[in-house]
């Protein structure tokens, strides 16, 4: 059953507390200088889950892949969530905080898929659905692929420029952190 254009991501959305979607939007736009830089970002390992997760690099797919998956698809829903009172500094909370927004992508995702949608969700960061014991480790397959929550940065999306090119505001600050689940549409 193919999904309709009437269907959205706002359908799922538990709680609307600090969230908001974009609709309809076109495609993130990417290049292979995008990937490379993304990807040389990832080698450098800064958050640690560099050859981690099936969902990071380098097991995500090739530039070519990722480049050509991401142009299969027509439009794109943004989950946009902001998060206030949480520490920047704080790795544990920020852990948390990234961990719940993952699981309600992931959570959007499934319920897509139920309803007929050909979607791809990607959102920053690994797929984590594994916790740390993601199946890449032990070189066996992903033994749940349709729980997979790709990154951002692995398939090369420039967050700040796509976000902008909406007319939207892209910022970090102290007191405020905002994350993004985009849901890619054929």
């Amino acid at each position: 059953m193919a999904m309709t254009n009437d269907h959205s991501v706002s359908e799922f959305i538990e709680t609307t507390d600090g969230c908001r979607i974009i609709r309809k939007a076109p495609t993130p736009s990417v290049t292979k200088d995008d990937i490379l830089r993304f990807r040389k970002l990832c080698e450098d390992n800064l958050c640690g889950n560099y050859r981690t997760s099936w969902t990071c690099p380098p097991y995500c797919g090739t530039m070519d892949e990722c480049m050509d998956k991401i142009n299969s698809y027509r439009y794109a829903d943004i989950l946009v969530r902001d998060f206030q009172g949480y520490d920047i500094e704080n790795e544990k909370e920020m852990e948390e905080m990234m961990d719940s927004f993952r699981s309600e992508c992931r959570n959007i995702k499934c319920k897509l898929i139920e309803k007929g949608a050909d979607v791809l969700a990607l959102a920053d960061g690994p797929c984590r659905y594994c916790g740390e014991n993601c199946s890449v480790k032990i070189d066996k397959e992903c033994p749940f692929p349709d729980k997979q929550l790709p990154s951002v940065s692995g398939y090369g999306v420039d967050m700040e420029r796509y976000i902008r090119s909406l007319g939207e505001s892209f910022g970090f600050s102290k007191d405020r952190i905002t994350l993004y689940g985009i849901f890619l549409f054929k």
